[in-house]
């Protein structure tokens, strides 16, 4: 009976002594060969649970053969008489349970296929994708003002570069491609070659059908039914209409523009007035299909103007610079859509 307790005591002390310390023999890989048999693969599903209970019986087993002498810790601390089994039962299985544990975490079970612990990258969540990328309810005003029809993947993607290349100050060309290219990789190129013909080319009239313009102009019926260069250049006009779409510029002698933006709740009206005295004030007033917020953003802070139903709202800037980009975000709260982003710019030069 004693030399079953004193077997106790030292299995305890196992269990309470630090994983880390070099007299603690680890599972798993680099264990101890004493341990047995248990890097033979099988082809039967493993259970991982049962197999680090078994890895810790045999290095407790080879613990205890190491170590026939007493307890590192004092006697009276965990000294016990066999008979007191109901009392220390449940001591016994919170220990072991704390220590497989803590195990576990510092030599983390492997697959079958792997040799080394891995840090997998969770996969994104449906939330966050939505978050990131346009709905439909934002893309049906631009493709309507495509001449033919692009499918919603290559849409999403060209209106969220677009949205954050209206906001810079790259040169127009630039801004075009660097909106399809990562659509056409490796083909910069022919990308900036396209790119100056599409600009050169007069803007597309709005009052053309698609069906009238792809039979008048020779386009193919459908984006993906196009060749490639066909596809290049579909995708720079499309990225040219957003660009512009989501621009608006007001000049000293212009000092007044206008956006409208269609959505399955309505449409979107925004006019952006300039007014040059001084302090130079920018004013936004829009007109939501729905619940929504404005927010208006400059260099030194931001306005923002909020309505709990359809109607108009207005923002205002002061201390506008000549050639600044200031976002205007638009979110309608009652869709629970992504928010779209325009850019107000005063420029001294000509509008193109």
């Amino acid at each position: 009976m004693n030399r079953d307790a004193e077997t106790a005591n030292r299995f305890l002390a196992w269990l309470l002594q630090d994983p880390t310390s070099t007299d603690f023999a680890p599972s798993g890989e680099g264990a101890s060969p004493e341990a047995g048999p248990r890097s033979e693969r099988s082809d039967q599903p493993v259970n991982y649970a049962d197999q680090r209970a078994a890895e810790t019986q045999d290095t407790m087993a080879t613990h205890l053969s190491r170590t026939p002498s007493a307890s590192p810790f004092s006697e009276g601390l965990l000294s016990f008489e066999v008979g007191e089994i109901p009392a220390v039962q449940d001591r016994f299985h919170a220990l072991l349970k704390r220590r497989l544990r803590t195990e576990i975490e510092q030599n983390p079970p492997l697959f079958p296929w792997e040799v080394d612990v891995n840090d997998y990258e969770s996969e994104p969540s449906d939330v966050a994708i939505a978050e990131r990328v346009p709905t439909q309810f934002w893309l049906n005003h631009v493709q309507q003002q495509l001449p033919v029809p692009m499918s919603r993947s290559v849409l999403a993607q060209l209106l969220t570069h677009c949205q954050e290349l209206a906001q810079s100050s790259l040169q127009q060309g630039v801004k075009l491609v660097r909106a399809v290219e990562s659509l056409f990789p490796g083909e910069t190129q022919t990308l900036n070659y396209l790119a100056g013909l599409v600009l050169a080319s007069p803007s597309r009239s709005p009052i053309l059908s698609p069906a009238a313009e792809a039979t008048e102009n020779g386009f193919p019926r459908h984006y993906d039914a196009a060749t490639p260069l066909q596809q290049m250049a579909l995708s720079l006009m499309a990225a040219r209409e957003i660009v512009e779409t989501l621009t608006l510029k007001v000049l000293p002698t212009q000092p007044c523009t206008k956006r409208h933006w269609l959505t399955d709740a309505g449409t979107v009206t925004l006019t952006a007035t300039y007014h040059s005295s001084q302090p130079t004030r920018l004013r936004i007033e829009g007109h939501l299909p729905c619940a929504g917020t404005l927010t208006f953003r400059g260099q030194d802070g931001q306005a923002i103007a909020q309505r709990t139903s359809a109607g108009e709202l207005s923002v205002e800037l002061c201390d506008i610079q000549t050639e600044g980009l200031y976002p205007l975000e638009i979110q309608l709260m009652d869709q629970g859509h992504p928010p779209l982003t325009f850019v107000v710019q005063v420029t001294a030069g000509p509008q193109q």
